[in-house]
């Protein structure tokens, strides 16, 4: 059979791969050489089992159901991160305008403080005299006015006579 179909034996690999089985000066011909030391159809039946196999797998409406949900599980996730980053630097955006109409309303501020100092500097310079002169007369009337902080309920017109003690 070796020698008369060598064709069939090479195109399926029909070769005993047991030691020893073969003769090598009789399998050693020139015009078929047999591969006896390669692994034969048990090895492609095993692979082509293992195809099977991972056709049956892959097309099976579950793992194409699971790996349609993991896509869109993936794009949803996606989308809630885009969504998520669009909210914040929405945020960011809404803080900022926030911070610069603060800052400008803040330099308004100072700008009417300074405006408002400018004119009191400028008023006082010319009019340091008369109003040292009014300052001390407004402290000394202060002093005669109050009322002791002992006694807020007695009128200084009334006088300390007018109280009983029990």
């Amino acid at each position: 059979m070796q020698k008369s179909f060598c064709w069939v034996i090479q195109l399926f690999s029909l070769v005993c791969t047991v030691k020893g089985y073969y003769d090598p000066k009789a399998v050693s011909d020139k015009t078929c050489s047999l591969p006896v030391e390669e692994a034969g159809v048990i090895w492609d039946s095993i692979c082509f089992l293992c195809l099977l196999l991972q056709r049956r797998v892959f097309l099976s409406f579950y793992f194409l159901h699971v790996t349609a949900e993991l896509q869109a599980s993936a794009k949803q996730a996606f989308r809630g991160f885009e969504l998520f980053r669009a909210s914040i630097v929405k945020n960011i955006k809404f803080h900022q305008q926030v911070e610069r109409k603060s800052l400008s309303q803040l330099k308004r501020s100072m700008q009417r403080i300074r405006s408002k100092q400018q004119k009191y500097k400028g008023g006082h310079k010319t009019s340091e005299d008369s109003t040292e002169s009014h300052t001390a007369e407004a402290k000394r009337g202060k002093r005669g006015s109050r009322k002791k902080w002992h006694q807020p309920w007695m009128d200084h017109a009334s006088g300390d006579a007018n109280i009983i003690y029990l």
